[in-house]
């Protein structure tokens, strides 16, 4: 019954890795002002748009047994990009952009997909086992 547990919480923290990537992937393009535009900003009491934050997903071993998966803000979150076009670029033409990297991003998922399948290799194997004790003992 233990090794069930151990499992499915590995397989929760894949879980949250693939929803952590997903989102991270889906909110790349989501830009907003700079740092030195969101202070002029304040200063007159415009509406500020800041950039998505990107998610990590930080991992450690339970007390009991298998693992905690924990969403934390990437670090670095966002860096400038030159795009003198965009409603929120500064005097510079910089905005605030999102430091999402996709090929990190695709070989994230994938680690936590086989993650998962080796999780569930492991709940169906216990399945099996305890099957086959309550074939044993009738």
């Amino acid at each position: 019954m233990i090794a069930t547990n151990i499992a499915l919480s590995g397989v929760q923290a894949s879980v949250a890795r693939i929803n952590v990537g997903a989102q991270n992937v889906a909110n790349a393009n989501t830009t907003g002002e700079t740092a030195k535009a969101v202070t002029a900003a304040n200063a007159i009491g415009k509406t500020v748009n800041h950039a998505y934050q990107p998610i990590a997903i930080y991992q450690a071993a339970a007390a009991a047994g298998g693992v905690n998966a924990k969403p934390v803000p990437a670090v670095p979150g966002t860096g400038p990009r030159y795009d003198p076009e965009s409603q929120d670029a500064d005097a510079d033409g910089n905005i605030e952009a999102p430091d999402v990297d996709f090929a990190s991003e695709d070989v994230e998922q994938r680690k936590a997909l086989f993650s998962f399948r080796a999780n569930l290799s492991v709940i169906k194997t216990d399945d099996q086992m305890m099957g086959s004790l309550l074939d044993m003992r009738v």
